[in-house]
């Protein structure tokens, strides 16, 4: 194996799975993905068939209504991602949430009796 190789492998177990910039569907893993978290909602997309918990830049508290008619709990959101897949978390270099497509079904927002 080469050198470069050899860098390459090293870099890739350290960083973990590099995902390009892509548009994903994200929503919170607990409501949405039926996820069960220690910490009650959070966000999470979906990745090659899989669910991994974000961690890094997402949209605020301020900026989005999680429970609200197109909130994270409430309906699956797409937006452009890039980061690395690492130990089953995604750490996310960029999270743009995209607008709402209108033909996207609504889910009825649901009771929650835990915490963000």
């Amino acid at each position: 194996m080469s050198i470069l190789a050899l860098l390459l492998t090293g870099c890739s177990l350290v960083l973990g799975t590099p995902v390009e910039p892509q548009k994903v569907t994200a929503a919170c893993g607990l409501c949405i993905f039926a996820k069960p978290s220690t910490h009650g909602c959070y966000w999470s997309i979906e990745w090659e068939g899989e669910h991994y918990p974000v961690h890094g830049p997402t949209p605020s508290n301020e900026e989005h209504d999680a429970h609200g008619p197109e909130g994270m709990c409430t309906m699956p959101r797409q937006a452009m991602v890039s980061g690395h897949i690492r130990k089953g978390k995604f750490y996310a270099d960029a999270f743009d949430l995209l607008p709402v497509d209108p033909s996207a079904p609504k889910l009825d927002i649901p009771v929650h009796d835990h915490e963000h």
